[in-house]
C-alpha cells in the first residue's frame, strides 16, 4: 500500500524508491543477494548518489528544513544527511580496492533505508500537518521550480 503525499512531497516521495533500491542492493551483498557483483553494486549506488540523491538532499535541506517543522526534526534531517555524506565518501575512498568492504555497504544501506523510512512515515506527515494549505501550496510552486533541473532516472 502507498502513501498518498501532498504534491509538494511527491517528488522527494520518487527519489526514496531510488534510494531504498540501492540501499536494498548494498545490504543484499553480504548475503549475495544483490543482483550485480560487489564492485559493480557499489558503482552502481555511487551513480545514483551523484547523480540524483546529492541534489534530494540539498533539496529537502533548503526546502523542508524550516519552521513550523519541529527543530528536533530538522536536527535529525540534517544529521542523517551528514552521516549518510560519510558513508558515502568512505565508499568513494574504497573504490579501488580489490573487494568493497561488505559490512560499510551494509551499515550505508541500513542507514539510507532508515533515514527514508523515517522521512516517509514520520518527517513527512509531520511537514504535511504543520504547513497550513497556502504554505504547502508556496512549498509545492519551490519543489516544481527545484525539480526542473534535476536528471532523473525514474
Amino acid at each position: 500500500m502507498s502513501i498518498k503525499r501532498h504534491p509538494a512531497l511527491q517528488p522527494f516521495s520518487r527519489d526514496h524508491v531510488v534510494g531504498l533500491y540501492h540501499a536494498h542492493q548494498l545490504m543484499w551483498l553480504s548475503g549475495g543477494r544483490a543482483r550485480c557483483d560487489a564492485q559493480t553494486t557499489v558503482r552502481n549506488f555511487l551513480h545514483a548518489w551523484d547523480s540524483e540523491l546529492i541534489s534530494h538532499f540539498a533539496g529537502e535541506e533548503e526546502l523542508l528544513a524550516m519552521p513550523p517543522v519541529k527543530e528536533a526534526s530538522i536536527n535529525k534531517l540534517f544529521a542523517d544527511h551528514n552521516e549518510l555524506r560519510t558513508l558515502c565518501l568512505k565508499l568513494l575512498n574504497a573504490l579501488d580496492l580489490p573487494e568493497p568492504d561488505l559490512e560499510l555497504c551494509k551499515q550505508t544501506g541500513q542507514k539510507l533505508e532508515q533515514h527514508i523510512r523515517w522521512e516517509e512515515h514520520e518527517f513527512f506527515p509531520e511537514i504535511e500537518q504543520a504547513l497550513s494549505e497556502t504554505q504547502l501550496a508556496e512549498l509545492s510552486a519551490k519543489t516544481q521550480e527545484f525539480e526542473k533541473p534535476r536528471r532523473r532516472s525514474v
